[in-house]
């Protein structure tokens, strides 16, 4: 179980990961300063 659950920890931090990183490309290209 724990186990398990470290892997979705994992999943979702690099994820969240992905989505911040575009993110911010997106407003580096929006607001370039």
């Amino acid at each position: 179980m724990v186990d398990k659950l470290d892997k979705v920890i994992a999943e979702s931090r690099k994820n969240a990961e992905a989505r911040g990183h575009s993110y911010r490309d997106k407003a580096l290209k929006m607001y370039p300063w």
